[in-house]
């Protein structure tokens, strides 16, 4: 199987060379290829590269960092940022975020947006723009929101199942309204965009709330008397968002590992095309960085 995957890798990286492929293109293909990769690798080898956040204590000594997809993501990020082909966020360096630390700085850069789409003196290009940005963002969050927070979360007994498909449940509503927007290309001259960014705000706000108010200190609670680390869940939570869709998918099948990151080489492509000419917006970089831009 190894063998076949190497095999694979070689085909993929001669048809970028030979059939002089788009950049984005091209790595959007590599970085797909190294995620099924990692998804093909013997258990223990996969086990090797994972942290179990079930079997480890806040703080512990000899946490392993997870690494959901081999290969150097430093050398990637510098790729994206040159052609500014995809958009993949790389993970920041800070290992010392809980997840719910994490999740709320996406909540912080999602109300930013709302904020800079919802300016009264904002003309339609920039607000376009943000609503992109919001699009990308939100689906972004979604998604490793539903491979990491809320399979931990069914982890934490009956209580924990029932907040997870709760949350579930709100996503779909919302990505369906995203997915509505994002095929009107978010045109703030379209009838229906203020609508349906009404309507995404509501929900949004709805569901930060939720999960600010309720959900985390809940977790923070049943964390710690089932032995699951919020520190480690967190350094999964930054490994995986790199590789996440930045397009809504509101009927693929949620928290699939292999499936996400199919649907996240197509959407880089897309995305390479939607914010080539924005101005000082490199798709490669750190998330929580949008707010300044945004502004």
């Amino acid at each position: 199987m190894i063998r076949t995957l190497s095999a694979s890798r070689r085909v993929v990286a001669a048809l970028a060379r030979t059939a002089k492929l788009r950049p984005a293109f091209a790595t959007a293909a590599t970085a797909l290829a190294r995620g099924i990769g990692h998804r093909m690798q013997p258990l223990q080898q996969r086990r090797a590269m994972s942290v179990d956040a079930t079997d480890l204590k806040e703080g512990a000594p000899n946490a392993r960092v997870n690494t959901p997809i081999a290969g150097n993501a430093q050398n990637l990020k510098g790729s994206l940022n040159r052609e500014h082909a995809s958009t993949m966020t790389t993970a920041p360096k800070d290992t010392t975020r809980t997840i719910a630390d994490l999740v709320k700085a996406d909540h912080a850069v999602a109300t930013n947006l709302f904020a800079c789409a919802n300016k009264a003196n904002c003309v339609d290009a920039d607000k376009q723009i943000c609503l992109w940005k919001l699009i990308r963002e939100l689906s972004i969050h979604a998604a490793v929101e539903e491979e990491v927070l809320y399979p931990a979360l069914r982890k934490l007994g009956a209580e924990g199942v029932k907040w997870a498909d709760k949350s579930i449940a709100e996503h779909h509503d919302l990505k369906k309204a995203l997915y509505e927007l994002d095929q009107i290309d978010a045109d703030p001259k379209n009838a229906k965009t203020a609508g349906l960014v009404a309507n995404i705000e509501k929900l949004t706000i709805a569901h930060i709330k939720e999960e600010e108010e309720q959900l985390f200190p809940f977790m923070a609670k049943q964390c710690q008397s089932a032995n699951m680390c919020m520190t480690e869940l967190g350094k999964q939570y930054l490994s995986y968002k790199p590789y996440m869709p930045t397009r809504p998918h509101p009927d693929a099948k949620v928290g699939s590992y292999i499936g996400d990151r199919v649907l996240a080489a197509a959407d880089y492509v897309r995305d390479a095309k939607r914010f080539a000419g924005v101005k000082d917006f490199h798709m490669g970089e750190s998330p929580e960085k949008l707010p300044a831009i945004a502004k």
